[in-house]
């Protein structure tokens, strides 16, 4: 086994989960995700050749299942609604219907402002509370897999959470 390939099959090991909860928050279904994540790590497992090494094994996986996840949205049929008015049943977009999404810019400057003051924070933690809390609030793994990465007791991990927020 060559050394990218232990490197793949440990960033495996270490994110799947991770990648499956980033995937199953995009597609809101967990069979959706099951599956976009498996067949993005086969495309990476047969891609590895072309991991060049100049970023990180998780971070190469990570754009991979971004791409798989678009990909999977793409192929989603798209929402259409036939106009009762006319009877044609000329087909309309969902969107043309609903209010811009988008935030105000005066929201979007607030919620820079507050997260920059809620990332200097963080940045105030020790250590241990701030790789506890970023595992858990930015990362979304549970206290259990939390456990497993940092070797913590279960206690010890749910405090270091409580104590951080």
């Amino acid at each position: 086994m060559t050394e990218i390939e232990s490197q793949f099959e440990e960033a495996v090991v270490l994110h799947t989960a991770r990648l499956r909860n980033f995937a199953r928050r995009w597609l809101n279904n967990q069979e959706d995700a099951e599956d976009t994540v498996q067949d993005a790590l086969l495309k990476a497992h047969t891609k590895l050749y072309q991991f060049e090494g100049r970023a990180k094994m998780s971070t190469w996986l990570t754009t991979i299942v971004v791409n798989t996840v678009r990909m999977r949205l793409r192929s989603r049929p798209k929402v259409t609604l036939v106009s009762a008015e006319s009877g044609l049943g000329d087909g309309l977009r969902l969107g043309d219907f609903l209010p811009d999404a988008r935030p105000l810019p005066d929201r979007a400057a607030e919620h820079r402002e507050l997260y920059g003051i809620v990332q200097g924070y963080i940045a105030e933690l020790p250590p241990g509370r701030k790789r506890v809390l970023r595992l858990f609030a930015e990362e979304e793994f549970t206290v259990v897999e939390i456990q497993g990465k940092t070797g913590l007791a279960d206690g010890t991990v749910k405090s270091q959470i409580k104590r951080a927020r």
